[in-house]
């Protein structure tokens, strides 16, 4: 099975950005008024990816992966 590494812990002014660049793109803001949690109003459906799936993806070595 693949392993993830805790690389860096970001900054809470960071982390806000993020998410708040990560609910401009991928959440809907009526579904968000609507239910009021940020996965209850995704935009796009997620899809759920084994950790095999997600070792093969081609992400670059000098970038990062968020997960939140």
């Amino acid at each position: 099975m693949g392993e993830l590494k805790f690389a860096k812990k970001v900054p809470q002014t960071d982390a806000n950005c993020i998410l708040k660049d990560f609910a401009e793109h991928y959440v809907d803001k009526e579904k968000l008024r609507k239910y009021g949690l940020m996965w209850n109003s995704f935009a796009r459906k997620p899809k759920c990816i084994s950790m095999e799936e997600i070792r093969d993806i081609p992400i670059p070595p000098e970038d990062r992966v968020f997960f939140l």
